[in-house]
Order: C-alpha cells, then structure tokens, then sequence
C-alpha cells in the first residue's frame, strides 16, 4: 500500500503532505485513511435481505457484529432501514449500498443505534462505508471508539457526520490507522439508526506521515507512524500529477510503529510518500 503527503490529507486512498503540516502528537494513535484493500472485506452480499440474530459472524470468520438493537441485512429495494430525518442529510431516504445489493444496519426504535464490530485477532486498519439518522431534523453523527485486546479505548474518539445535501441516501466513507492493534470498533449514531458497507480491515503495510519539519532550507525530517518491522521506502517528487517517483531512501517502522527519515535532497518544493514493501 502506498501513502502520499502534501499540505493537507486528501480524500483518496492515497495521502500527501506538504512540508507544512502539524506536529505530531503523541497521543494522537488514530489516522483518517482513505478506502483500501484490505485483509479481510465483508460485503454483506451473501446475507439475504431480513432480520438477523446477533453477534453476526463476518468477514469469513475474522469478525462479528454485536449490538443490543435490532439488525438486519437490507438493500435499496426493501425499506428496513433510512437515514437522513434533515433535508440536509437525506430526509429518510432509503440507504443505497455501497457495493452490490445489500449492507447492514441496525435501529434501536427510540434509543441510539449503537454496533460493536470485533475482530478475532486485533488489526490496525478498518474501515467501511456508512450511514445514520438524526431523528431530530438536524445533522446526523456517527461516533467510532476504538478498543484493545484488553479493552483499553485506543486514541480518541473518531466522531463524523453524514451530510447528503442532495438527499441520495449515498453512504460515505470512514475509515482509520491506528498505531496501537485493536480489536473492537464501537460505531455509535446520533439517531436510531446506524448503517454500513463495504467493510474492509487490515494488520500489515499501513503508514501514515506525521510531521515534515525543516532543519534547514533544504534538509527536512520526516517522521511518521507504520506497522512494526516494515521497512517503509520514502518516495518524493515535486510534482503531485506525476508518476515518476524518486526513492530518496528506507524508513524502518521501530516496535512502537514511528519511523523517521531526513532528506537531505529536499527542493523548494516537495511532495513525499511512503510506500510498502
């Protein structure tokens, strides 16, 4: 998997930074990443359209969905599940999937549609394609909290919300890197109802660049966050568009996840990457 940095994270599968972008903060364990191809992936597409019985095994095996509220598996023909209750955000729209015909979704009448997806081993990457309702005409949020083996919560809580101004019922992507393994994901809304899609989970080549510090005006120190043991090549360019890299040099993940590489070839200019072995 290849990550790209410029000035600001953009929304693809790939991420760059400029060299100036804000400093790393140790706490900060959790990194928006763009849709990628994981480990394990679930599309919901062999599960027929109906009410199901939690947990819900998943993922062939690698994971299951548990939660209190009422789940089923749907798809735009049938109308188990709508988001949106705001002309902002879909004005109870039926959801559209993301991939095939079916997702997933689960409503807790009255209360908050909460899941919990947890993974049989821990992985450092997950992510998928989601939904939500407000049910009170505003915005609707979704929240993702994210746990260890030993249920300790793993950075902060990631909160999102789900903005379909054209009232598509479209389901948008969300998905993160963490440096710590974690184990289970708790997808909270701010309304009844919570859907997903597209599922996709991941342990190995994930990175994510942190910081570009100058040193001088042309030495700067990259550093940054990847799986343990990986040895990163770093890539730059001054051109974005371009698909001539070049490999300024290797970045070994330590066993915390950081890693650290000073260019010392830096022009005025400089987008850079990580890429995995």
């Amino acid at each position: 998997m290849i990550n790209m940095f410029r000035r600001h994270a953009l929304p693809l599968g790939i991420f760059a930074v400029m060299f100036l972008i804000s400093p790393f903060r140790a706490e900060a364990q959790l990194y928006p990443i763009n849709p990628f191809s994981g480990v394990v992936t679930e599309s919901f597409s062999s599960f027929a359209p109906g009410f199901l019985t939690p947990p819900l095994t998943i993922m062939n095996g690698a994971a299951s969905v548990q939660t209190t509220a009422t789940i089923g598996s749907s798809s735009p023909l049938n109308h188990y599940f709508s988001v949106g209750d705001s002309s902002a955000n879909a004005l109870n729209t039926s959801v559209v999937a993301a991939d095939g015909t079916n997702f997933l979704g689960v409503e807790n009448g009255l209360g908050v549609g909460s899941m919990d997806v947890v993974f049989t081993n821990t992985v450092k990457a997950f992510g998928g394609y989601w939904g939500a309702t407000s049910d009170s005409n505003s915005i609707a949020t979704l929240t993702f909290t994210f746990f260890d083996a030993g249920n300790q919560q793993v950075g902060p809580p990631q909160a999102v919300t789900y903005f379909r101004a054209s009232g598509d019922g479209v389901l948008e992507w969300h998905g993160w890197f963490s440096s710590t393994p974690f184990k289970k994901v708790t997808i909270t809304g701010s309304g009844s109802t919570v859907v997903g899609d597209s599922f996709r989970a991941g342990l190995a080549g994930f990175s994510v660049i942190t910081s570009i510090s100058p040193v001088t005006a042309t030495k700067y120190i990259l550093q940054g966050a990847g799986t343990t043991g990986v040895v990163f090549s770093v890539q730059g360019n001054t051109n974005l568009m371009t698909t001539n890299w070049v490999t300024l040099g290797t970045a070994p993940a330590d066993v915390t996840g950081a890693l650290r590489f000073t260019n010392t070839t830096a022009s005025p200019q400089q987008f850079y990457r990580l890429q995995a072995p």
